[in-house]
């Protein structure tokens, strides 16, 4: 039984292609493109060939559900073998993507036994479609492995990326453009799929037939892969540049007791009330550890361990101090020359870190205040 599905009829000729089996496909492959091609971002500085890596795996794979969709039910090919490894292929990619994003350090070679188990998978399908003329067991596999590789590549995907952006918080005031806040969302988007997708191995593709049910996990699959690689291709900041910014390991911890990181943390107050560090953009926590004469371990583990919070979040919190002094002030600031006289790069950020350090923006703050 043929089960190609027709899209629409035209002046008589019948469509037999479906939009919704190759849009993914279509997706995927101009991103794969896309980023292969745009050498001028510096792509291997952030890794973008994992990225790309991770894109060509998903047209492979969803140039399989295409072929699959519109050739004849039952029908088996070589295509089919792609597919069965590309499977097991994704999600691990994806994972050495974060992985090399969030490392200071290059990938060794034994990164490769990610995708182990989707080449074996490959290499024992096309024996299986060969030799004995099925897949049976090759899908079978799929059902099994599929959960496996979805679950340990998000779960250490969400880790990567929650410790990188803990990190840019320690470091930097500024973590503008720094941290993973949309690839964090767009992991949920991930896990979100995994769910779908391991409900679709279970399913079997056949049941998406025909064009009124393919359309909705084809759309969905389709933004999802479009916005990750919309998103990597835009990420400006990696722990390659983190290393650069401090080439030296920590220093040691100096075993002095509570007492001495308290007497550090009301040094770091009276340095920042004084000096009025905060005003510098891009201040790091080198530069406070250098005005109170000790070293970044030690500063972090006072603001961390004294007042609670990270070395951003407490840069941050000078910066509002003085943006709402700036606001009740005679003088008519605007809110860009607030956010600059505060220390801020840019009024999106000053206007986020006021709103989530206020829950109000700077406007009904003021208003709040004057009544």
């Amino acid at each position: 039984m043929d089960k190609k599905p027709i899209l629409f009829n035209f002046g008589g000729v019948m469509l037999t292609v479906s939009l919704f089996t190759v849009l993914p496909f279509i997706v995927c492959l101009m991103w794969t493109v896309i980023i292969s091609l745009d050498n001028a971002g510096g792509w291997k500085k952030y890794d973008r060939a994992y990225l790309a890596a991770f894109m060509l795996a998903c047209s492979l794979l969803y140039l399989g559900h295409a072929v699959h969709f519109n050739s004849a039910q039952g029908s088996m090919s070589f295509v089919d073998c792609i597919y069965a490894g590309t499977n097991l292929w994704v999600y691990p990619l994806f994972y050495l993507y974060l992985r090399q994003l969030t490392t200071p350090v290059k990938l060794r070679w034994n990164a490769a036994l990610a995708i182990l188990p989707g080449l074996l998978v490959f290499l024992f399908s096309v024996y299986e479609l060969y030799v004995l003329g099925r897949l049976d067991i090759t899908h079978k596999l799929n059902r099994f492995l599929f959960p496996v590789t979805v679950v340990l590549s998000s779960t250490g995907g969400f880790l990567r990326i929650e410790k990188h952006n803990r990190l840019v918080r320690e470091l930097y005031s500024n973590t503008e453009k720094k941290t993973y806040g949309q690839l964090l969302w767009l992991m949920v988007l991930m896990l979100i799929a995994s769910v779908v997708s391991i409900g679709l191995n279970h399913v079997g593709r056949d049941y998406f037939g025909r064009d009124i049910l393919l359309a909705v996990p084809s759309s969905f699959f389709s933004a999802v892969l479009f916005a990750i690689a919309y998103v990597g291709s835009r990420i400006e900041f990696a722990a390659q540049d983190a290393a650069v910014d401090f080439p030296e390991p920590p220093e040691a911890e100096p075993d002095d007791g509570i007492d001495s990181l308290v007497g550090l943390a009301s040094r770091l107050d009276a340095i920042m009330t004084e000096g009025a560090l905060y005003q510098q953009p891009n201040l790091k926590i080198t530069d406070l550890a250098e005005a109170v004469a000790s070293n970044r371990t030690y500063v972090s583990k006072a603001l961390n361990g004294i007042k609670g919070m990270s070395f951003s979040d407490y840069v941050n919190g000078y910066r509002i101090a003085k943006a709402k002094e700036l606001l009740l002030s005679e003088d008519s600031y605007t809110m860009s020359v607030v956010a600059e006289k505060s220390g801020f790069l840019s009024d999106t950020t000053f206007y986020r870190q006021f709103k989530a350090l206020t829950g109000l923006t700077p406007s009904q703050w003021l208003k709040t205040v004057k009544g």
